[in-house]
């Protein structure tokens, strides 16, 4: 997934490699909602993660997964999973590496939500 210039400054995409490996799981695709901008996309998805105004954000990617989460997406989903070669063993590698920016992203959020309840 390609993390584009509008996630500059965006309260939790910004400082994200342009370049972040995520799971896709989905078939479907979405226009881009009014007055949205663009923060993510890939080649097959152009949009992936939008930001409408200050506080509501989009996702179309799974950025929440662990290893269990894998595995029970490729139980659930055999024929999908069939059509991601290396999936289940290349799974441990590919969640290490987006660990840091994942958590970085959710901790951003979790202090906005915490912040604009008080």
């Amino acid at each position: 997934m390609s993390v584009g210039s509008a996630a500059t400054g965006d309260p939790l995409f910004d400082g994200l490699p342009g370049d972040l490996r995520v799971l896709h799981w989905h078939g479907d695709s979405m226009d881009l909602p009014a007055e949205a901008v663009t923060l993510a996309s890939c080649d097959r998805y152009p949009v992936q993660a939008f930001r409408v105004g200050a506080s509501a954000w989009g996702l179309q990617f799974h950025l929440e997964v662990d290893i269990t989460a894998v595995d029970a997406f490729a139980q659930a989903f055999p024929d999908d999973a069939a059509t991601a070669p290396g999936l289940r063993e290349n799974a441990p590698r590919e969640l290490e590496a987006l660990a840091p920016h994942r958590d970085r992203v959710l901790r951003r959020f979790a202090s906005l939500a915490a912040t604009r309840a008080r």
